[in-house]
Formats: C-alpha cells, sequence, structure tokens
C-alpha cells in the first residue's frame, strides 16, 4: 500500500509539473509573439506631439522635469522619471524612447493570464482554465488598442499593466492572507496613482468588492487604499495645480457635453473594433442573464470562482463609469483615459466565453473553440493593421519636417499654429526660423507675433496647422496673411497637418488685433447680431476673400450661418457660399460680447462664371427655424433679409484657370463655332405660369464671325412650335467677344405661358441656326376660379402691375403668445404679371416690432403670380405664430407684395393712401 501511495504522489507531482510546464510554454510564446508583433513596426511611425513632448520633458534634468510637469503639464511623474532614466541608458531614437511602452505592454500577457488562474485558485489548475488563460492573453496582447499605446511614448500601456498588476496583487492578498502581497498591492496602487490620474478609479472597485463580497479583507483593503495615498501624499500639491489649470483652460473651445452613448460608443469602437456594439450589448445581456441563473442556481450563495469574477468585471465597469462621470464635468474625451479597464474587459469577455469550455457538450465546446479563434484573428488582424499605420496613423511629423528641411529656405519663417514644437524639433533639420502661435482670443498677442514675423521680412511663410481649430478659432492668422501676402500651392500635405505657403508681398502693412472693415455697413440681424462692415481682397488667381466683420450685441443663443449669394442684374443667383459666421470652431454662443468677431469667406471664381456685373447680397440664416434673419432698423423694424455688399464687374481674366464641371454632358456643334457642352435638367412637370430654369453650359471653339442669341422653343405632339423664346446667351457679353475656348454657364428662368394647353411637349435649345432636343416636359393645366367668394372683410387694396387685395378671411381663436392665427387673402389680377411675386402677411407690435409673419409664393407655393389669369380670383391662405415673447397690447396685420430676387416691395393705393404694405386689422393680444 505505501509503494502504491508513493506511486500516485510521484504520478500527481509529474502531472503537476507537466502542466506548469505546459502554462509556461504558452505564456512565453504568446510574449514572444506579442514582441515580435509590436517591436517589428515600432520605428515606423514618426513620433507625433504628445511623444514628442515626452521625450522633450524626459530629457530634462529630474530637477527641471519635475518643475516644468507641476507648471506645464497636466500627468503625474512616474512615467517620465522613467522614461528620464531609460534615455540616460537607450538614447533617443524612436525605437528606444518607445521601447518601455512595449515592454509595459508585453508584461499584460503574463498577468492576463495570472489573473485568470489566480481566479480559479486551486492548487491543480485544469485545462480549461488554461485555456481561458491562454484566450485571455492572447486577446489582450494582440487588441490593436492595447497595440497602439504599446508602440506610443506615453505613460497609458504603463498604466494598464499597473492597474491589472494591483488587481492581480490584490486577488493573491484576498487568497494567501499574507502581509508581503496586501504591502505588494499597496506599492502598484500607489504607482500606479503616480502613473495615471484615471487610475484612481480602481479604489472604488477594491472597496466595493470588499464591502460586498470579501468583507473579512474590508479592513486591509481599507489599510492599503491608505498606505497608498500616503505614499501619494508628496504629488498631491501639484497633482491640485495641475487639475486647477485644466479646469480653467480645457483643451475643446466649445464645452458640450459628451452624451453617454457618444462616450459608450467611442470606448467601445477602441476596445473592441472587431465587435459592432449592438452584438456587444446583446452579448453582454446573455451574459448577464447566464450569471444570473448561475447565482440562482447556488441558492444566491456566490462560490469563490464568481466572487473573484466578479471582481475583475468591476475593475472594468466601475473605472468605466467614474471616467464618464469625469469627462462629463470637463467634456474632453480620449479613450485612452479608460485604459486601465481594457484589459479587464477582455478577461471578462474571456471568462464569459469559458462558460461554454466547462460545458460537458461537445457542441459548446466545440462553439467555444470557434468564437474564440474568431476573436483572435480579428483581433489580430486589426492589431497587425494599427502596427502597419494602415488604422489609426498617427501625425506624420517625420515627413512633414524632412519637407520643409528640404524646401523652406533660410530666408523663410516656419509658423505653427497650434504651437506644439516638441515633435517637430525631434526631426526638423533645415535652417529657417521658427515661430510658434496659440491665438485663442488673444487677438492682440497673435498680431504682435505676426507683425514680429514680418519686421524679418521672410520671402515666404509656411504656415502649419495642428490643431488649428482650437488654437486659432476665428482663423485670424490665415486672414491676415493672405491680407499681407498670396497663397501659393505647396503639391504635398502630410497626415495630422495641414501645411499652407504664403509670398509675402506687403511688409509695411501693420497687422491689427481688430481693424477697422474697409467698407462699413452697421447693419443690424435680429436678435442682437451687428454687421459691422466687411472689407474683400484678391492675391491668388481665381479667388476673392470676404472678411466679414461681426460683433454679438447681446448673448447670441444659436449657431447661425452666414449666405453669400451672387447675383447678376436680374437677380439670377450664379454663385453661392454658406459657411459658419466665423468659423465651425468658434460658434456666436461664445462669442464676447461687443467684440469684433472675423469671419473670412473664400470664394471661388469658376471657370465658367460669365462675365456679368454681380450684386453681393448676405443672409443670416436660424438654423432651428431654417429662416433668414431679419435685417432691422435701429427700432427693430425689418427690412428684408438680404444685405446688399456691393457691385463688381467680373472679367474672364479674373476667373480660375481650373475646368469647370459640366452637367449632363452633350458636347452638341450648334454652328459657326459654338458647342453647347451639358445642361443641368429641370423638372419634368410644370404647370401654367410656373418658371422653368434651365443651365446650360455654352463653349466656343473659335471666336463666333456673328453675335447669336439662345433659342428655346416647346414642340406639341404633333411635332409643332407650341411657344418659342429668344434670349441673349449671355446678356451684355456678344458670343463675337468670346475668346477660344471660352466657357461661359448661363441660367435661363422662362416663364410657362399660362394660355398654354395643357399636354406633352418637348424642349429644344440652340442657337438661331440650329437646336436640338433637350428633354420631355408635361405641362398640368391649372383650374380658374372666377365666381366671387364670401369674404368676412372686403378691401380692394390696388397694388402694382394690376393686382387688387379684394379682401381676407380671419381666423384668430385666441390672439395670444404662442398661438397660430390663420389669414385666408383673395387676389384679382386685371393683367398678366409676369414676375413672380412673394407674399408676406406680418403682425406688427405698436412700436413697428416683427411679432408674427409668414411669406410665401401664393396658395401655399402653389399658384405664383405669373400663372394667374384677368379676372380669376385667387385664395390664398397663411398660418402666423404669434412669437412666444409677444406682450399684451394693439397689434397690426398687414400684408406686402415683393420681388424675392430684389427685395422690393409693390405699392399700394388704399383709403386714398399710397403705402409699400397693405393694412388688413388691428388685433388685440391679451396674456
Amino acid at each position: 500500500m505505501e509503494l502504491n501511495k508513493e506511486q500516485k504522489d510521484c504520478k500527481r507531482n509529474k502531472t503537476s509539473t507537466a502542466n506548469k510546464l505546459f502554462r509556461a510554454f504558452i505564456v512565453i510564446a504568446l510574449i514572444l509573439c506579442v514582441f515580435a508583433l509590436y517591436a517589428r513596426t515600432l520605428s515606423k511611425q514618426s513620433l507625433w506631439f504628445d511623444e514628442g513632448l515626452s521625450v522633450f520633458f524626459a530629457a530634462k534634468p529630474v530637477p527641471q522635469l519635475i518643475h516644468t510637469l507641476i507648471y506645464e503639464d497636466l500627468h503625474p511623474p512616474l512615467y517620465y522619471l522613467l522614461l528620464h532614466a531609460w534615455m540616460k541608458l537607450a538614447g533617443k531614437s524612436e525605437f528606444a524612447v518607445r521601447m518601455p511602452s512595449m515592454l509595459a505592454a508585453v508584461l499584460l500577457i503574463p498577468l492576463a493570464f495570472a489573473v485568470v488562474q489566480e481566479i480559479q485558485g486551486r492548487e491543480n489548475k485544469t485545462i480549461a482554465w488554461t485555456i481561458a488563460g491562454a484566450f485571455a492573453a492572447a486577446i489582450v496582447g494582440f487588441s490593436p488598442f492595447i497595440a497602439f499605446y504599446a508602440q506610443e511614448t506615453r505613460m497609458y500601456s504603463l498604466a494598464a499593466t499597473l492597474a491589472l498588476a494591483t488587481t492581480w496583487a490584490f486577488l493573491r492578498a484576498t487568497r494567501a492572507a499574507s502581509t508581503r502581497w496586501w504591502l505588494t498591492f499597496a506599492c502598484l496602487l500607489g504607482a500606479s496613482f503616480y502613473t495615471q490620474y484615471f487610475s484612481v478609479f480602481t479604489v472604488s472597485s477594491f472597496i466595493l468588492y470588499a464591502l460586498f463580497l470579501e468583507r473579512k479583507a474590508l479592513q486591509q483593503t481599507g489599510l492599503c487604499t491608505l498606505l497608498a495615498g500616503l505614499l501619494y501624499l508628496p504629488w498631491l500639491r501639484p497633482a491640485y495645480l495641475q487639475m486647477g489649470r485644466l479646469l480653467l483652460s480645457p483643451d475643446y473651445w466649445v464645452t458640450t457635453r459628451i452624451r453617454p452613448m457618444q462616450f459608450l460608443q467611442g470606448a467601445w469602437s477602441m476596445f473592441l473594433p472587431c465587435v459592432s456594439l449592438r452584438w456587444g450589448l446583446l452579448i453582454a445581456i446573455l451574459g448577464i442573464i447566464f450569471l444570473a441563473r448561475l447565482v440562482r442556481r447556488s441558492g444566491f450563495h456566490l462560490s469563490e470562482t464568481v466572487r473573484r469574477s466578479t471582481l475583475v468585471f468591476l475593475t472594468f465597469l466601475i473605472p468605466l463609469l467614474l471616467t464618464y462621470a469625469a469627462v462629463a464635468i470637463v467634456p474632453k474625451f480620449a479613450t485612452r483615459y479608460a485604459i486601465v479597464a481594457a484589459a479587464p474587459l477582455y478577461i471578462c469577455s474571456a471568462l464569459v466565453l469559458h462558460v461554454l469550455l466547462v460545458q460537458k457538450s461537445p457542441l459548446a465546446r466545440a462553439l467555444f473553440a470557434v468564437l474564440a479563434l474568431a476573436t483572435i484573428i480579428l483581433s489580430l488582424r486589426s492589431a497587425i493593421a494599427v502596427t502597419e499605420a494602415r488604422e489609426n496613423p498617427r501625425d506624420d511629423v517625420r515627413g512633414l519636417a524632412a519637407y520643409l528641411t528640404e524646401h523652406a529656405q533660410p530666408n523663410d519663417a516656419l509658423l505653427l499654429v497650434e504651437y506644439a514644437p516638441y515633435a517637430l524639433q525631434y526631426y526638423y533639420r533645415g535652417t529657417a526660423p521658427w515661430y510658434g502661435l496659440h491665438v485663442g482670443q488673444d487677438f492682440a498677442g497673435a498680431a504682435e507675433v505676426l507683425n514680429r514675423i514680418l519686421q524679418t521680412r521672410p520671402r515666404r511663410i509656411w504656415l502649419i496647422l495642428w490643431h488649428h481649430e482650437f488654437a486659432d478659432p476665428t482663423d485670424m492668422v490665415v486672414t491676415e496673411l493672405l491680407r499681407v501676402g498670396r497663397e501659393v500651392s505647396v503639391g504635398k500635405q502630410f497626415f495630422g497637418y495641414w501645411l499652407r505657403a504664403f509670398d509675402i508681398l506687403d511688409y509695411d502693412q501693420p497687422i491689427v488685433a481688430y481693424p477697422q472693415p474697409q467698407i462699413h455697413t452697421d447693419a443690424g440681424f435680429a436678435p442682437g447680431l451687428a454687421c459691422l462692415g466687411f472689407d474683400r481682397f484678391k492675391r491668388d488667381g481665381g479667388r476673392l476673400h470676404y472678411v466679414i466683420y461681426w460683433q454679438a450685441t447681446q448673448p447670441l443663443e444659436r449657431n447661425y450661418s452666414v449666405t453669400l449669394s451672387f447675383q447678376d442684374q436680374d437677380g439670377t443667383e450664379y454663385l453661392r457660399r454658406d459657411q459658419a459666421l466665423s468659423t465651425p470652431y468658434f460658434l456666436p454662443p461664445v462669442w464676447p460680447l461687443h467684440t469684433p468677431i472675423r469671419g473670412r469667406i473664400d470664394v471661388t471664381l469658376l471657370n465658367d462664371l460669365p462675365p456679368l456685373t454681380y450684386r453681393v447680397y448676405l443672409k443670416v440664416l436660424d438654423p432651428e427655424s431654417k429662416r433668414n434673419l431679419d435685417l432691422v432698423d435701429a427700432n427693430g423694424t425689418p427690412l428684408g433679409q438680404s444685405l446688399f455688399l456691393e457691385e463688381f464687374a467680373l472679367s474672364k481674366a479674373d476667373v480660375t484657370p481650373s475646368p469647370a464641371e459640366v452637367r449632363n454632358p452633350l458636347q452638341a456643334d450648334l454652328g459657326d463655332n459654338l458647342q453647347l457642352l451639358g445642361f443641368d435638367p429641370p423638372r419634368i412637370t410644370y404647370s401654367h405660369g410656373d418658371t422653368l430654369s434651365l443651365t446650360l453650359w455654352w463653349q466656343c471653339t473659335d471666336t463666333p464671325r456673328a453675335d447669336h442669341t439662345a433659342v428655346f422653343r416647346l414642340l406639341d405632339s404633333r411635332g409643332r412650335v407650341a411657344w418659342e423664346m429668344e434670349k441673349p446667351i449671355v446678356p451684355g457679353h456678344l458670343t463675337t467677344h468670346w475668346r477660344p475656348g471660352e466657357v461661359n454657364r448661363a441660367i435661363y428662368h422662362l416663364g410657362i405661358p399660362s394660355d398654354l394647353s395643357g399636354g406633352e411637349y418637348s424642349l429644344q435649345v440652340g442657337t438661331e441656326e440650329r437646336l436640338i432636343a433637350l428633354t420631355a416636359l408635361h405641362i398640368a393645366p391649372r383650374e380658374h376660379r372666377y365666381n366671387m367668394p364670401t369674404m368676412q372683410q372686403t378691401l380692394n387694396a390696388q397694388f402694382e402691375q394690376g393686382i387688387t387685395l379684394l379682401g381676407y378671411d380671419l381666423q384668430a381663436p385666441a390672439v395670444q403668445p404662442g398661438r397660430t392665427i390663420t389669414v385666408t387673402l383673395y387676389w384679382q389680377a386685371t393683367q398678366p404679371i409676369t414676375t413672380s411675386y412673394k407674399v408676406s402677411v406680418q403682425m406688427l407690435s405698436a412700436d413697428l416690432r416683427l411679432t408674427a409673419q409668414d411669406d410665401s409664393i401664393p396658395a401655399r407655393w402653389s399658384y405664383p403670380t405669373t400663372a394667374w389669369l384677368p379676372g380669376e380670383i385667387i385664395a390664398d391662405e397663411h398660418a402666423l405664430t404669434i412669437a412666444p415673447a409677444a406682450s399684451p397690447g394693439h397689434y397690426t396685420l398687414i400684408t406686402v407684395l415683393y420681388d424675392e430676387r430684389g427685395a422690393q416691395r409693390l405699392s399700394v393705393q388704399q383709403s386714398g393712401q399710397t403705402r409699400d404694405h397693405a393694412i388688413l386689422t388691428t388685433l388685440q393680444s391679451s396674456p
């Protein structure tokens, strides 16, 4: 019997040794694979700004390094001190300075395996737990998120490693009840505090675990946490200074609240990019259901394995929730802030799948194998893409610096906005001096720097933009460089940066913080927005630059946008530019009051613009109401919605040489060297009186011998000419003046005759020499009413153009703020009308302030005045919503007819007086 016992013990020892060797082999193999994955591309990408900052800070002597961190940085000192010591030994090459981060990430492999083994905790580990540990270690090592920060000269991979090591030490301490492991836990926890501030959130996980699931370890957990805090005391005041600086100067210019789903999607896309958030939530729900069933089956008595698994889950969930709480206060979030939760998440995923592995069913184990293999393959593929810079590439500082070293001359100047020089200093070897600038709202300081650069009389200023939306939210630097210079093509761009170059032409024009506009407008838009004036300058071929000067006279609540419209003398819009008032990064709600704000609008003069005299109008759009703001006088009286800026004559020498984009190419030869290149197709169905807007692209292969006109015809179903019209091809620009190869885009507005029979037609266009069939049209007949309706109130107000307002109906159940009243107008024309007029019904207060308004083409946009037949009666309904801020009192209801293209109102005779509006009635508003 004794011999049999010795044989059994020997066999058991051999099995245990074999298992240990097997586990060691798996861990070492994974370490070598992950090391090779990280190391082979460690120098592939250049150091970006944060990495350059790490190298720059760590290269300083230790006292100066500590001082710099306290007063210039926002991170604890441990990583910088380690990097400082490492650089003394290994140097400053890209490979060398990234090696500490890589080694820290590689340590996550054995730590992940050890945590899984410690969760199971029995002396003789089962093969299922060995496989689960290997799977957890593999997805940690092959995680693209971990791989990215394993190749970055920053503290994040070290923070993840220390956090997981702290969890492992805590698990060991709670099992062994050894003072040595409790001290190890306290020291690792303190070290994590000294690495990244977000690491402090893991403390809550340990406290909650000890409080609810491991009460016997609560005292030791509290004492060790206190010890870690005592170790952190020397850095408490520096941390306070750093946090105060962060709270006073958050990194984002516009502080918008980070929504929970936005945070979750951002974190998930980095942690588990191979799995969609929808599938991830489904798996999480299934995992929770399974754990709930497991707990219920155990009589709500959690086994040791389940309890210890819960700790790992808490070290993922609690830091993630607290991270969101922190970024909700200071709205700046990058997924690296939550890196301490990454490895626990992967381990929890492995533990959930481990449940399949321990099932006796071969199908469950096969499912585990399939899911585990698929997860590893997808993660590895994404990790390889990350390390090879095919996914989430870093800024190409190396390429930018090499380009500037080669092309920037000694008499040039380099200007970096945002002033973040550390990575560029690492690579740049040129002789051109460089400057840095952060504008923000310090326009005076920015002007001083720009003037100092101009005093050196540089041949060219190379502008390097990096996060310029934060550094220069009004785009002041580009605006002022365009004012004194001409932008030249760089020909190459670099990821993460925007490189622009300006040849300086005017060294004597000083740059001022708040320049006076060349042309003053002093126009006000409701509510509280003033347009002080504008500048227009043209330095580079084919482009105009308008600098609009805005001012907020009262707090602005909406992100208004501006429209710049270029129209010919007939009001046809040939060019339009829509953008933010200043920039998309400096929105009106954050503007300082009574401070001039620049807004530059760059306009490209397209090659196909005809040489006409253009009128430039400015409008301001309210994004919520989708309506342009009213231009108002000093009393708040509406003056229309368009602000006229200027009129200028365009020549073909002013346009860009780049060929124009021609839609629906035709290249139809019309004779005498004229071609029809293409057209913008009109819609198919029209009614009487509608306006057919047609855009044609014309080109001459050589100068035509005669002056031609554009001819338009409608042929009926029998091929007979039902309607014909001639117009100049380009008004004021005879075809005999066209240069060979010249392209002109012409926009025509053709009125469908009100007496044209309904049916199918073919539209032909061309010249008097030759026409081509362009498209088919359907003309829908209208129903015309001539019987006089019953009206609540007759008026007989006589407008110009033979238009009479016969009367109206009013439905106003309660004239109160926020309520809607309905007005139906009855119109009659005594003659054909060739212009499409808009109707505006307005409700004005006693001091002539606008309280409600509705503008539209008559009959809810369906019956333009050009369709009216003499004698017919048109019912035109308008709904007006009274402004919520309207106060009780008397209000006047008026109606206006106006031409939208020129905002010109028709005059009206009513009760022996001539005005620009007809008075309907007076209303009494109640509270």
